[in-house]
């Protein structure tokens, strides 16, 4: 297995080596890298790796330890879901009065462990795209991953929860013993910091932090192009920033602690991450770009502190309307698509600007609040 320094892009993967691209190479996702999408293989990302599985490019490597963590995880968050919304239906009176479907659906319970089965079933169809294989964690002897443990070597931390990193020391040492037994190399995907240390120990395996980060090392096995696009896409950085801020304050905000509306107007916009590529096709490619917005927001509501109750309405009678302009940050995470002209080949076009986080509007807090900031 040869290795290779990728250089050209200044802060992107600092200096770290990185394997010689090969015809079809394998990736590991942790059981994190799902829960943050919320199992949704729909965005970007996951679209954009089963392309990779499609053609070829890359194939799927899994444990079954992980699978059953993923089944665990799965049934743990609906459940707490499913409680949220009991909670929600118990106090939702006039909602149970309204015939409109979304009303009664909005109220009606649902079967947590259907809605398990169901999220379980798309996990099973992503492993069958991704034409996964196991590596088997039953052949793993304890004796390696007790000394590690003892010694606080990552996967382990030297906490007193460090008992809990078990099932992560074996999926590694299975990881590695596959990537050795085959004298090949696997990407491990995890946002868990301890999780990718611990890779580290393993010649064969390759930490990354996201998906976004393995599809954009992807992409620069066509480092010219790649580097042609961003070059591209810094050039359009006004205009991508005026239509990430005509975006952002186009959603709905509203005052969070108390009755009234919001109205945002975005100060200033810095780019502090990309542009990463996600995919990058003949004629089309999407790329991600992370801004730190400064902005104010108008607030105008109705002052519950100066609100009479009336019992023969049953209700609050609001004495005065606040209006007041608060200062606030946000971190925006924008995913760009843009597509090239054969007959203008140096030419970019930037086709849309999405907003991925914050996905929509948020309520926004008044300067009385005592729990601001976290917006």
């Amino acid at each position: 297995m040869t290795t290779s320094e990728v250089t050209g892009i200044p802060g992107l993967y600092d200096g770290r080596v990185f394997p010689d691209p090969k015809p079809i190479s394998t990736v590991f996702l942790d059981t994190q890298v799902f829960v943050a999408t919320s199992f949704n293989f729909n965005t970007s990302a996951f679209l954009a790796l089963l392309k990779h599985f499609q053609s070829g490019r890359l194939r799927l490597l899994m444990t079954d330890v992980t699978m059953s963590e993923i089944r665990s995880n799965i049934a743990e968050e609906v459940h707490k879901e499913i409680a949220l919304q009991l909670a929600f239906i118990k106090k939702a009176r006039f909602l149970k009065s309204a015939s409109l479907p979304e009303a009664v659906a909005s109220v009606t319970p649902m079967d947590p462990d259907v809605i398990a089965q169901n999220l379980y079933a798309a996990f099973e169809t992503f492993m069958q795209a991704g034409r996964a294989m196991k590596a088997d964690v039953a052949r793993i002897e304890a004796a390696p991953i007790f000394e590690k443990y003892f010694a606080g070597i990552p996967p382990f931390s030297d906490t007193a929860d460090k008992k809990f990193e078990f099932p992560d020391a074996f999926v590694l040492e299975a990881l590695g013993q596959w990537a050795e037994d085959r004298e090949d190399f696997v990407f491990v995907v995890s946002g868990d910091e301890l999780f990718r240390k611990g890779s580290k120990k393993f010649t064969g395996l390759v930490p990354m932090t996201t998906l976004v980060e393995l599809l954009d090392y992807l992409a620069n096995e066509e480092r010219k192009r790649a580097e042609f696009v961003r070059m591209r896409v810094k050039d359009s950085l006004e205009k991508i920033s005026r239509m990430t801020k005509e975006a952002f304050e186009d959603n709905y905000f509203w005052v969070e602690d108390e009755d009234g509306e919001a109205t945002v107007i975005v100060d200033d916009l810095t780019l502090i991450e990309g542009p990463e590529i996600i995919s990058l096709d003949a004629d089309f490619g999407t790329l991600q770009l992370v801004f730190n917005a400064d902005y104010t927001a108008r607030l105008d509501y109705r002052d519950a502190a100066t609100s009479v109750y009336d019992n023969e309405t049953d209700r609050l009678i609001y004495a005065e309307e606040r209006e007041e302009d608060v200062k606030r940050k946000v971190k925006l995470t924008v995913e760009i698509e843009v597509s090239f002209d054969e007959d203008n080949p140096d030419e970019v076009t930037i086709e849309s600007v999405n907003i991925v986080s914050p996905s929509e509007g948020f309520g926004i807090e008044t300067s009385q609040a005592t729990d601001w900031p976290y917006k």
